[in-house]
């Protein structure tokens, strides 16, 4: 087999990992991986469909895709991803350059997909059960050789009254300590030194499998693992921050003294009105751990007392090293959407 396949991965890091298991799902069955999607037969774009600018993003990009394939340099054009699993049955309707639109619980038979659509045989749709997207397998890594994402549970049970994520990607699910462990030890021995744990919500991490939280017990294990040199968690969640948490971040040198927290406001009625937990905003705990914290400016975020509340709680968190990458009207900035990937023989 000599067929080429590009992926342009958008959005978030969680979804550039799912990208890294599709390029070695496709690498085991042959493909070649090319970064330039001209240079190939069939392009996946691995869809971000969280807030709109995100949505038009993707959006634009099967339509730049698509002028590729009309001008005969590309063959197909699969779409997979947050987008095409939120948007299932209309996305094949309004982006007719598509040949293949699959959910996420189809990732792991996205080689199959690629054959069939370059075998000419129609548009193809297929939306099995969101919570077949694997959470286990081996990845072809698109971050520098010395970083890797750590994602340790998929799905999200908080339903924020803002938040398609718990539909579009289904109800939360942890990873066995022992499959992150052994994973982490992988990456740890192919040079990995910096390794950042992720999931759409971090300190939730292993109550459905042991009952309580276990993001305590599972940083402890990864600590001891040789090689590794930083360890960066991100995307907790406030309410969830325990103090065995805390005690671990404090012993441990090799966690990186900052918590990404998206807190989203310091109004008690606009919480409740996000259906977020918590209220105002507490750090006294976190002495010497920096803060980046993420505020929503739009929507039920928007009024002038609601807005004069988020400024104070801005205001008081600047001794934690405070951040709020948020834009005015309530969009998110996020961090760079766009992720290409080079063949294992170039070097990712």
């Amino acid at each position: 087999m000599n067929k080429k396949v590009g992926i342009v991965s958008l959005g978030c890091a969680k979804n550039q990992v799912d990208a890294e298991m599709l390029l070695f799902t496709l690498r085991g069955r042959g493909y070649t991986i090319v970064d330039d999607p001209a240079k190939a037969d069939a392009v996946i774009v691995n869809t971000c469909g969280f807030i709109d600018s995100a949505k038009q993003e993707s959006i634009d990009e099967i339509i730049e895709l698509g002028n590729l394939k009309r001008e005969g340099k590309i063959k197909a054009i699969i779409v997979t991803g947050c987008l095409a699993e939120r948007y299932q049955d209309e996305i094949t309707k309004q982006l007719y350059e598509i040949d293949a639109a699959v959910g996420i619980g189809a990732n792991e038979q996205i080689a199959d997909v690629v054959e069939q659509v370059l075998g000419g045989n129609g548009t193809l749709e297929l939306f099995p059960d969101k919570l077949d997207l694997p959470l286990e397998g081996g990845r072809v890594l698109s971050t520098p050789f010395y970083t890797a994402y750590l994602k340790i549970a998929e799905g999200c049970d908080n339903k924020c009254t803002f938040c398609a994520i718990p539909m579009i990607r289904g109800k939360f699910r942890s990873r066995k300590i022992e499959n992150l462990i052994e994973e982490a030890k992988g990456l740890a021995a192919d040079g990995v030194r910096e390794l950042n744990i992720i999931a759409q919500d971090t300190t939730r991490y292993g109550e459905d499998l042991y009952g309580k939280p276990s993001l305590d017990k599972l940083l402890t294990e990864l600590c001891k693992i040789d090689g590794l040199h930083w360890i960066r968690v991100l995307y907790c969640y406030p309410d969830s921050i325990t103090d065995e948490l805390i005690d671990v971040m404090a012993r441990e040198e090799k966690i990186v003294n900052y918590i990404d927290l998206p807190l989203q406001h310091c109004n008690s009625e606009i919480l409740r009105k996000m259906h977020r937990r918590g209220g105002i905003c507490q750090g006294d705990e976190l002495p010497a751990a920096g803060l980046l914290c993420l505020f929503a400016g739009g929507g039920h975020a928007g009024s002038q007392n609601a807005g004069s509340a988020r400024r104070r709680c801005q205001a008081a968190a600047r001794r934690h090293h405070h951040g709020a990458p948020a834009t005015g009207d309530g969009r998110i900035l996020r961090e760079p959407a766009r992720h290409r990937y080079r063949g294992a023989g170039g070097g990712l």
